[in-house]
Formats: C-alpha cells, structure tokens, sequence
C-alpha cells in the first residue's frame, strides 16, 4: 500500500473548525436540498403531466452536474469526497438513474429491470472515466451489481440449459463472483488513475468477491451436493489467490481481512458436508476452525505491524505529525476479523456442547457460566501474544450465553438479585482483563444487565409495550449512557494507553445510547400538519435537545480555537437542533460527528457519518406529516446551512476552505491528459440528455404515428389484478402463441423457453364486428424467411398427427414482437401503471391498445368492451 499523504490527513491532522464547519455545511445543504426536492416531487408526482415529470428530473440532472462544472470552473477543487464537486455529481448520477427509470414507467415499454441498470451504468460511464471520483465509481459498481444479479434471475433457465453443472440460483451466484473478480482486477490495474489513496474501491470489490464466493460455497452445498467439493475447492483457490496478492505483491491488510473471513465461513458448510451427525466430528471440526482463526488472525496482525511500522517511520520523519488514537490499538479490520472469528468459535463450541450433553449442559447454566467466564478471565490475563488473546473473549462469549439462560430462569421466580451479579460481573470483567476485545464485550454486558436491573419489574409485568416510549426512570438511565459515553470517549482519546483501556467501553456505550435514543419522546411532537405541534414535558429529551451545539462548544474551547465562525456555528447547530427536535437520532449523531473530528478519530468519524445517513432517511419515518411539509422542514436546515457557509466564505479563505491547495493530484496516466473534469462534465450531460431526449422523441413519434392493434385481455387471477398504482396484464394473443410455440418446438425454435427470449408474431386485423386482433402465426427473427403455424392433421387409423406448416404472409398482416417474462409471453409490458388510488377506473379495461413500428409495440391506451379510451379521473 501507498503511504503517500493524503489531502484528508491534513484535515484529521489538527482540527481546522472553520474550514470543517463550512465544508460540512455545504455538503449537508446540498444533501438536504436534493431530499427536499424529491420529496416535493414525490409528494406532486400523481398531479404533475408527463412532460412536467421528465423536465423535472432532467432538470435535476442538468442543474447538478451544472453546479458541479460552475464550481470547477470558479476553482474549487475536486480534493477531497466530501467536497461539493464530487458530492453534486454522485447527485447528478442517481438522478440519471431516476430518469431512465421515469422514461420505462412512463411509455410502458416492459424492459427488464437489468436492462435498466444496464443503461444507466453505461451513461454514466463517461463521468466515471474522465472524473476518477470514488463516489461515482462506488455508485457504478453497486449499478453493475444490481444489473448482474437481476440479469442471472432473468436467465436461470438459460444458463441450466446451456451448463448442465450450474443448478438455479448458483447461476446468480456466479454471475456476481465472475464479475467483482474482473473488477477486482481492472481496479487493481487502474489504481494509479483513481483518486483512491484510501483505496475504497478496491477494496470495496474484495469485500463484495469475498462474500461472494462464500454464498457460492453455500449454495454448493444445497443445491447440488454431488458437486459440493468442486464449488469448495473453486472459491478456495480464488481466495487463496486473493490472499497471496494481497500479502506479497500489494500489502492491503483491510482486503486481506476480507479474504480470511470468508475463508473461515467457508469451513463451515466444508465440515457440515464432511461429517454433519457426527458428534466426535463436530468437535475435532471445533478445534480446526479456532485453530485457523487463530492462526489467520496472527498473520494479519504481523501484517499489519510490518505495515505500521513503516508508517510510523514515516511520522518521525514529520515532528509536526500528530499521534492519533486509532493507531494505540489494532485497527478496526482485525477486531472486525476477530470478532467473526469469535462469534463462529462461540457458536461451534456451543453445538458441541449441546450435542455431547444432548443439551443437559443448559440445566446446569449457572455453574457453566462461571467456569467459562472464570477460565476466559484467567486467560485473558496469561496470554502474551495478541493473537492469542481470542480465546478469553470466545470463553466469555460462551460464559455469556449460559448467562442469559440463566437469567431467563431467574425472571421466572422474580430473582432481582441475579442482574445485580452480572452487573458486578462485567464491571470485574472490564476492570481486570486486558484484552480488548472482552472490555468490550463486558462493557456491553454491563449495560444490557443494569437496564435489566433498574427495570426488572417494569419489564416483567410488560409496561414496556404499552407506551409509545420509554418510561421516565428508562429516559434518565438512556441520559446518563449518553452523557457517560461521551465523557468515557473524551478521556479515551487523551493518550493512546487511556485508548485502550476506556475504548470499548466508549463504543458500547455509544451503540447503547443510539438503541436508546431511538426510544426517547422527542422534544417536538407534529401532528398530520406542521401546524399541528406540541411540545414534550420530559426532561431528559430537553437536556440533550443542544447536544451538538454542546459538543461543539466544549471541544473549541479545549482547543482555544474560538473565531467568529465557530461560535456562530455552535448557534447554527441550535437552529439546526430545533429543526431537527423530532428526530433525536440526528443531533446524537450529529454531536459523536463533531466529537469524532475533534477527537481526530478516523474510524468514528466514518462510522457517525454513516449512521448520520442513515438517522436522516429515517427522518421520513419519524415525522407523520405530509412530505411536502417534510420538504419545508429540510429546506429550513438547508438554507440556515447555505447562508452560514455563505456568510463566512470569506473569513477562511486563507485555511483553502474550498480551494484544495493542499491536494496532492492523482497522476494523470499517458495519453489521457485531456480528460479534464470541465469538459467531461459537459460532454457526459450533453450524451444522457442527447440520449434521453432522443428515445423521448422515438417514443412519442411511434405513439402517434404507429400501426394501431388493439389485444384483447385474458383473465387474471383478481388477487394479482391490481397490485399498488400497477395493473398486472395477460393478453389473449400471448397465451395463443404459447401454445402454438410449444406445438412448433423443433429445430431452433426450441431456444425460445427461457425468460427474455423473443419470438415473433403475426396478427391479422380484427374480423367485422369484434376489436382483437388474432394471432395468425410465429418466426424465429424479424427477418425471418419463414413463419410457421401448428395444427393436427387426422390420419387414417382415427388418430392426430402434430405439423408444423409454412404460412405465407398476407399483406395486411402486422409483426409484433413477444418477449418471454416470468414464463409468458407479453407484447413488451405485462404490466399498466396508473395514478395512485386509481385501481377501481380501470377495473372495466378490457382490450389494450397498441402503437407498433417494426414489430416493436408501445402501449398507449387500455379499452372497454365498446373500444373506448378508459382515462384517469383528474
């Protein structure tokens, strides 16, 4: 790996309050912004015309990759993710996204969903190519996923007929472990192009791959055992390549970790298929998983001090370079690693147990509990090596669970006296084991035992499910986890021994406090308006109402970092509080993100990042007012976000604020130094609109100036009829093509079974009198020489005889493509999508018609039973 500096190491270097605080409220206002345009969309969608809803989504597209060439103009720099240029053009390809989405649903064109996924990778390729932002290849690698697993669904059938060896869904399977390996490769061999010191997506794909050919090493194992060790040995030598890469040629200790967790899960169904009933096997079975976890964990650790200790080298050479906490103990990928390891040698070891007492064991869980906990304690304190010190925590966890059995007995005869000994337990626990990982796991049990504890009664008598919320005594206890974490993690991140030692207890608070802060009334209650509000009586919710603007306050002025815009901040982070009062989860998070920064803290600064995404998707869920008041309310924090930023621009050009002078440019390879991001930006637009605005004007050409047919329905199951703002469709025609396409399956016509092949018809119109057009006969192509029709033939003995006959076609005759979907044919769209609450006006539909131009039809309008248009009421 690369111990080039990066741009972001200036930022977790020494904390820049303004330069952050300014930064982040672009990037957040920019977020907002966008979620409060597409819930006002959302909110108007059924009341806005065709033409409103495809200008509202290109505008979208235009008016964020728009910003992004302004602000790239204007010189603001592409360093690093989270700057505004890369934000907006993340932005501006989900749009894309969306606008291929609108323009399926809007002319019904039946495409499979793959195809869709298909297009919108490949117009977005050209910004991925010429722009190197992670953001985007991140997105373009989830859009490529997304394609290949749906496009293995559609050909299951397929793929068994042409490889007899891939059975169902190890199609899918394959499909994706095939693919994230060939990216795997192409972002290795191009890793010198992306802007990726951090090397997140390469190791994204490792993590995708590796997981990958663990579910294929499942799916071997139950969907065709005969051939189980093939599938076994296949992902083992995959990963055994992966892992001798990532050891020698490029030292990638995160990657690495990947591999060896899906190593160690592999075993699992290796040793269920060798020898499932076999007690004795199960624990030599036992030994050997721990055995290697062991073993892999003390590899990945070495690599890692080889890897630390250059960096740390480095440093030295820097006097000015800070000492970061996350470095005073092992990165989070081996406690990740570790903790797997654990989890799968606890729950080994607890089938062994089970098995060889034939769960008598559970009637003496008291008395196991202390054994185990005991000896993982003392061992705790005698092991030497790091890697060695798993074996405590997986004793622990053992110890544990036989615990939890136990308290479930005592909850029987009422006994108050036991969650008060497994609170002392954890605390004796934590206080004297040294080792990280079972500080960690008593912390929590020590959490989970007091809430217990303090609320035994309470719990038992089932008061909990009868309030919204928790009880008042249960907010003071969730206040003070949240109050005592933070302090917990300020000591924490003092020194790098005080790390190790109040760390885990740091992180199992923090995971108590947000489970708790879920659960606490908030301080604004709404109504189904905005007008409709009341304001919460309980106290512990008013008191960590500021938290943010708390967090932030304490942390400048331990830093003496006070200016006119952080204190202007901390009153931005109480309006933002305020807006926000209905959500609790976001100001806690919100206030671990500006502790996590202040702290210097990588590792917690990406985690409150992702848990503050996700706190914010779940602001539609906690508000239950409409979504355009929802708008208004995102639109509030945005705007007091923007006129911050705005405000204070200037103050802090001197810190490169928003011009990336400290930016350390990714080379850019020969032969592509014209690929600038101005230029690329506009050609990218100028493709998707081009390409937009063209099948656009291909549609709306074929709706009024197509072959007119009109198909007659077929019955549907009414459970299936109407399903949401979609009608399900069957057409008579189609189900008559079937059954003379099975009647004609010989030669190459016996390709056409599987979902998403075609075949081709030809109708007649309809006889005097009657609006359905009938199916006359199939071809294999458009272009076909032949078309063929199937009929029995009497013979002479009385019996039939099956024929296939060459049909000449008649002038008057009309070409319609088929295409197989979920084990029918259907002319492109099975499917009519309508306004929301509209179900019952279509229920009289009885035809469909349709526009057709080369064969390819376009469904325009459903029929009555008199041929009447059946429209949408307004």
């Amino acid at each position: 790996m690369s111990n080039t500096k990066s741009p972001v190491s200036a930022t977790f270097g020494m904390p820049v309050w303004p330069r952050f605080l300014l930064r982040a409220s672009l990037a957040l206002a920019i977020l907002l912004l966008c979620s409060a345009l597409i819930s006002v969309i959302a909110a108007n969608w059924s009341e806005l015309s065709k033409t409103i809803r495809i200008a509202l989504v290109q505008g979208v597209v235009v008016l964020t990759a728009g910003l992004a060439w302004i602000l790239h103009k204007r010189g603001h720099g592409w360093w690093p993710e989270y700057a505004p240029v890369p934000l907006l053009m993340g932005l501006s390809a989900v749009a894309v996204g969306g606008l291929w989405a609108l323009l399926g649903q809007i002319y019904q064109t039946g495409a499979d969903p793959w195809q869709l996924f298909a297009v919108w990778a490949l117009t977005i390729t050209p910004w991925l190519v010429g722009l190197r932002s992670i953001i985007l290849a991140v997105l373009w690698i989830v859009i490529v996923n997304v394609a290949g697993v749906l496009l293995g669904f559609n050909a299951l059938n397929m793929w068994s007929r042409m490889y007899w060896w891939i059975d169902g869904p190890l199609a899918v399977t394959l499909i994706v472990v095939v693919l994230n390996l060939c990216l795997l490769v192409l972002s290795e061999v191009c890793q010198h192009y992306l802007r990726d010191p951090f090397r997140v997506v390469p190791r994204l794909l490792a993590a995708v791959a590796s997981v990958a050919l663990f579910y294929l090493v499942m799916g071997g194992l139950m969907e065709w055992e005969d051939g189980f060790l093939r599938y076994w040995l296949g992902a083992s030598v995959a990963m055994a390549a992966m892992a001798w890469y990532y050891r020698q040629r490029c030292p990638d200790q995160v990657s690495l970790s990947f591999v060896y967790g899906a190593f160690l899960a592999a075993l699992i169904p290796f040793f269920i298929r060798l020898g499932s009933d076999d007690i004795a096997a199960w624990f030599i079975f036992t030994i050997i998983e721990i055995s290697v976890a062991v073993l892999l964990a003390k590899d990945l650790l070495l690599q890692w001090r080889k890897h630390n200790v250059s960096v740390a080298t480095t440093q030295q050479e820097d006097e000015a370079a800070p000492t970061h906490t996350d470095a005073a103990s092992p990165p989070w990928f081996l406690r990740l690693l570790r903790l797997g390891a654990v989890l799968l040698g606890s729950a080994l070891i607890l089938v062994t147990l089970t098995l060889l007492t034939d769960a008598e064991i559970f009637k003496h869980s008291f008395w196991v509990m202390l054994c185990f906990v005991g000896g993982g304690l003392w061992l705790s304190r005698q092991a030497g090596e790091e890697g060695l010190q798993d074996i405590p925590a997986l004793l622990v966890i053992v110890g544990l669970v036989f615990s939890g059995v136990e308290w479930v007995m005592q909850v029987e005869q009422e006994n108050t006296i036991y969650p008060l000994l497994q609170v002392i337990m954890g605390v004796v626990l934590y206080v004297l084991s040294p080792v990280w990982l079972v500080r960690l796991l008593a912390a929590g049990w020590t959490i989970i035992s007091a809430f217990l504890w303090l609320n035994f009664y309470g719990l038992v008598s089932n008061y909990y499910y009868e309030f919204p919320w928790l009880t008042p005594s249960m907010q003071w206890q969730v206040f003070a986890v949240v109050v005592l974490s933070l302090l917990i993690g300020l000591r924490a991140h003092q020194t790098p021994d005080r790390y190790r030692y109040w760390a885990p207890a740091m992180w199992a608070g923090l995971v108590a406090s947000l489970v708790g802060i879920g659960l606490m009334p908030p301080v604004l209650i709404f109504g189904e308006t905005l007008s409709e509000w009341a304001l919460g009586s309980w106290i512990p919710s008013w008191l960590l109402f500021p938290l943010p603007a708390v967090v932030l306050a304490v942390a400048v002025q331990r830093q003496k970092a006070w200016s006119v815009v952080t204190a202007v901040g901390v009153a931005v982070c109480v309006l933002l509080s305020i807006t926000w009062a209905g959500a609790p989860t976001i100001s806690l998070t919100l206030a671990w993100l500006l502790a996590a920064y202040a702290w210097r803290s990588r590792l917690l600064f990406v985690v409150m990042l992702l848990a503050l995404f996700i706190a914010l998707g779940k602001l539609y869920y906690d508000f239950n007012i409409s979504l355009n008041q929802k708008a208004v309310l995102l639109t509030c924090s945005a705007v007091v976000l923007l006129v911050y930023m705005v405000v204070f621009r200037g103050a802090v050009k001197s810190l490169a604020a928003f011009k990336d002078t400290d930016a350390t440019a990714a080379p850019m390879p020969k032969g592509m130094k014209y690929l600038r991001p101005g230029p690329v930006i506009l050609a990218g637009l100028l493709l998707i609109l081009g390409l937009a605005n063209y099948n656009i004007w291909n549609k709306e050409r074929i709706l009024s100036d197509g072959k007119v047919i009109v198909l007659a329905l077929a019955p549907v199951d009414p459970r299936s009829l109407m399903q949401g703002d979609y009608m399900a469709l069957d057409f008579q025609v189609t189900r008559e093509a079937d059954r003379l396409n099975r009647g004609i399956q010989q030669g190459d016509m016996d390709a056409y079974e599987h979902d998403g092949s075609t075949v081709w018809a030809w109708l007649a119109p309809p006889k005097t009198g009657e609006l359905a057009w009938e199916l006359q006969a199939l071809q294999s192509s458009r272009d076909a020489d032949k078309a063929y029709q199937h009929r029995y033939v009497e013979l002479e003995d009385g019996s039939n005889q099956s024929q296939v006959i060459d049909v000449a076609v008649q002038p008057d005759w009309v070409l319609l493509r088929l295409v197989r979907k979920n084990g029918q044919w259907a002319p492109g769209t099975d499917a009519w999508f309508f306004k929301e609450g509209q179900a019952s006006v279509f229920e009289p539909a009885k035809f469909a018609e349709f526009r057709v131009e080369n064969g390819i039809p376009l469904l325009k309008h459903m029929l009555d039973e008199q041929g009447k248009v059946v429209a949408a009421e307004d």
